[in-house]
């Protein structure tokens, strides 16, 4: 089985707003990807969200981030209620080109990834942007598109006000950090030396794990073993692979090396690992 892999109904915006209440909203009932992003803001919610085969409770005012390329999968109560937002990285750049995505401590992470005990007027505020924005898609006038991605900037500015509100990690990450995320995501299969990102930032190893480690409390090899590691998981789901070949696919032409580096990382066999993930859902 592979990991059904979902991409956001076209419409003229290639964005939407979904009103989750009761039976309303229909969640996939099995473990996905997007090639979008979402936002979940949740008024009043109980149940469980996997993201990438970790278990997350959902609670009342929270908001929930997911990435693109991201598996996850909810297991709601019918009580849930609260809103949506779907939205391309296309139709994002369609203004904000020079903005980055990257720029958000909430998305393409594993751990920013929930924002909880949110106060109630907060989340209200939130709501009534999404409110608002979608009004805006329906009506779907000329300029509509400018006016949804600049209320779309202004959302996430205010999901990133309160992530930064109410997080333990207070730390805004620089730009050394956003960069090496960036870089890091789209060449982990190939680069997996501290040394090889650092000359890509024209910076030192130690500059770049002092500031990782500054930034975010991890260093840089943790940082890349980690990245490896989460798309392993990913990647055992699809049941029709196996170990050497997904070994491959993440860069390592021996498969001994491939499983010394998953013991390492995880304490587990590549077989141990696999079953665990596979018997999550």
């Amino acid at each position: 089985m592979l990991i059904p892999i979902h991409i956001l109904q076209k419409n003229v915006l290639e964005i939407e707003i979904q009103y989750i209440i009761h039976d309303s909203y229909n969640a996939v009932q099995e473990p996905h990807q997007h090639t979008y992003y979402e936002i979940f803001v949740f008024k009043k919610a109980k149940g469980i969200h996997y993201i990438d085969f970790e278990q997350h409770i959902i609670s009342d005012n929270s908001i929930h981030c997911i990435s693109e390329n991201q598996v996850h999968y909810i297991d709601r109560e019918r009580e849930a209620e609260g809103y949506v937002i779907s939205f391309t990285k296309e139709f994002y750049y369609f203004i904000f080109g020079q903005e980055n995505l990257y720029n958000y401590a909430f998305f393409h992470t594993k751990d920013n990834t929930i924002i909880e005990n949110i106060p109630p007027i907060l989340v209200q505020e939130l709501i009534q942007l999404m409110l608002v924005i979608d009004k805006e898609i329906q009506q779907n006038l000329a300029y509509s598109k400018q006016i949804v991605v600049s209320y779309l900037h202004a959302f996430l500015y205010k999901c990133l006000h309160i992530y930064y509100k109410n997080s333990t990690n207070s730390r805004i990450e620089s730009s050394i950090t956003k960069q090496f995320i960036q870089h890091l995501e789209k060449n982990y299969v190939t680069q997996k030396q501290v040394s090889t990102y650092a000359d890509y930032l024209a910076i030192t190893p130690r500059k770049l794990n002092d500031t990782l480690l500054k930034d975010t409390g991890v260093k840089a090899s943790n940082h890349i073993a980690n990245r490896v590691v989460l798309e392993a998981k990913r990647l055992f789901y699809y049941k029709e692979l196996n170990i050497k070949e997904i070994g491959y696919a993440l860069g390592f032409e021996d498969p001994s090396h491939f499983s010394k580096f998953i013991k390492s990382q995880t304490g587990l066999s590549p077989q141990e690992l696999k079953q665990n993930i596979v018997s999550l859902f």
